[in-house]
């Protein structure tokens, strides 16, 4: 797949607040991809500077090659769903779907083609026979679909999705997330979409861009950012981890404890102060002791199916959490905690405030 919408460097400020700092990221022909971070952290902004709703400070929006950056949105050629579908109550769902057609400017096509467009767009989105069926007689899954397949309706170029699942219920949400996977993938179009859910973005995502802050801090596969983490923040937002204080001596020697294998996310010096990041499932129980053992006291341990984490308190290195069958062990029971073998790596960084 050839790369199809790139952007540049996109900055952006509103007021002393930097919503976008030198974001550059590019999507395949094809390929989806998720705008993740937290609130504040920029990708509404980068969502909304892409479709044309806020202009950039510096930067370029470019489509198969087109520079749009300061074309309006209806001239871009993208398709956008809102957060709220923006779907009109008193039509049905085709007349919703025939308005994204019937808004454009000479679009030119007779009524029977645009009712043959709008039954085309309701099939790939799973709603065939519904053009009938009026909005207000649609659960949130169908008004999710039917604001799809208006957005798709005009043939955009790019996809845009601005926390598309976010009005649902957690049950709810995770069958339309599959559903709207399977009518995107259908249709074959670019899409970028935003949402702060982790699991809504590897999910429904190709790539994941992580940003933070309005900082671009990582792209990659679900995999590369949950098993390779190239940031601190990275690190530690995706997924679940503890944070201990380590010296970086070609492995993470904890407080008063042992070495730990681990690799460097950052260039560090021997010897210096650093923050080992260390997944659940990096860890496990041992019923026997060893020198690179950690002993601590279970605090918590939330069950989680065919296995449970258990929030571990020891005096070397505070609080670990470690991901093990559910009847590993019990609150108040003492254990021996050591490196899982096989397990994702843990990363260390610079000591976050250190000189």
């Amino acid at each position: 797949m050839s790369e199809f919408l790139r952007l540049e460097a996109l900055e952006k400020r509103f007021g002393a607040n930097v919503a976008a700092r030198s974001v550059s990221l590019t999507a395949r022909a094809g390929e989806i991809v998720a705008l993740l971070g937290p609130s504040g952290s920029g990708k509404t902004t980068v969502l909304r500077l892409t479709a044309g709703f806020e202009t950039p400070d510096s930067g370029r929006v470019v489509v198969e090659g087109e520079d749009v950056t300061r074309l309006p949105p209806e001239r871009r050629r993208f398709g956008m769903v809102f957060q709220h579908y923006a779907l009109f109550p008193h039509m049905t769902a085709g007349e919703n779907v025939a308005f994204g057609l019937t808004a454009r400017r000479g679009d030119g096509r007779s009524k029977s083609a645009v009712r043959q467009r709008v039954a085309e767009v309701l099939a790939l989105a799973g709603l065939s026979g519904f053009e009938d069926r009026r909005v207000t007689e649609l659960s949130g899954g169908q008004q999710q679909r039917v604001a799809l397949a208006r957005a798709l309706a005009p043939s955009p170029r790019v996809l845009l999705l601005d926390e598309p699942l976010s009005n649902l219920d957690p049950a709810l949400r995770e069958k339309t997330r599959r559903e709207l996977k399977r009518a995107i993938r259908r249709i074959g179009i670019t899409t970028l979409f935003v949402t702060h859910e982790q699991e809504e973005a590897f999910e429904l995502g190709d790539r994941v861009a992580v940003l933070n802050a309005g900082r671009l801090e990582q792209v990659g596969t679900p995999e590369e950012l949950f098993e390779k983490p190239e940031t601190r923040f990275v690190a530690i937002f995706i997924g679940r981890s503890s944070v201990v204080p380590v010296r970086w001596e070609q492995g993470a020697r904890l407080p008063r404890g042992p070495v730990w294998p681990a690799i460097e996310g950052a260039p560090l010096e021997e010897g210096s102060d650093a923050d080992l990041v260390v997944r659940p499932e990096a860890l496990e129980f041992t019923a026997r002791p060893r020198a690179d053992a950690l002993e601590g006291e279970v605090v918590e341990r939330r069950y989680a199916g065919r296995s449970a984490y258990f929030r571990v308190a020891t005096e070397a290195a505070g609080e670990l959490e470690v991901l093990a069958p559910p009847l590993a062990a019990r609150e108040g029971d003492r254990v021996l905690v050591v490196p899982a073998p096989g397990g994702p790596v843990p990363r260390v960084f610079p000591r976050q405030g250190a000189a």
